[in-house]
């Protein structure tokens, strides 16, 4: 261990890396996962299943990755996140309002850590263990798709933006051939 260094720090990292987990209470990381798999996972069975049925067709990955997934996603997380901004601005106090920080207004702040959450909420949803790498990625994920909301002030943008992300993926996942199952 280096000088100074604390023994948090130390357990912190493994093998070199820094483990995001240790900074995060395993408390929130739980009720990210189990909020993540019960609405979310809901909304987006709902959602996925429906256009498979209208469509004719069997419910896929690619469904719920590319349509379910983004709809079920951003209404989880960025409804919440617009609900909380536009109540946030019918609370503020006029001081709240000026500009005082780089033309910030006191409002703008309490959005962005509100969105801040928000996109760790969303980031630790795709995972309990995640490397630092896939969780940056998540995270700087979420802060688009919240400042997307917050401009638009709806959800289109968002969906739309997160469906596009998610395609690559559906795409490999129906070209990939079918797993046997023993």
């Amino acid at each position: 261990m280096a000088v100074g260094a604390s023994a948090s720090t130390a357990s912190a990292l493994t093998n070199g890396r820094l483990q995001l987990d240790n900074f995060i209470s395993k408390d929130f990381r739980a009720f990210c996962n189990d909020f993540a798999y019960t609405a979310v996972g809901s909304i987006n069975d709902l959602v996925s299943g429906s256009i498979a049925k209208v469509l004719g067709i069997k419910n896929n990955m690619f469904l719920k990755s590319v349509i379910g997934a983004p709809i079920a996603e951003e209404i989880v997380y960025r409804l919440s996140l617009l609900m909380i901004a536009k109540g946030l601005d019918s609370l503020m106090p006029i001081f709240m309002k000026a500009p005082f920080l780089l033309g910030a207004t006191g409002g703008d702040l309490l959005k962005t850590a509100t969105a801040v959450f928000f996109s760790i909420s969303f980031t630790y949803a795709h995972g309990e263990s995640l490397n630092p790498g896939r969780a940056a990625t998540l995270f700087y994920g979420g802060m688009v798709l919240s400042y997307r909301t917050l401009i638009t002030g709806g959800l289109t943008s968002p969906i739309i933006t997160h469906a596009l992300h998610n395609l690559p993926n559906g795409i490999m996942w129906m070209m990939s051939p079918p797993q046997k199952k023993n």
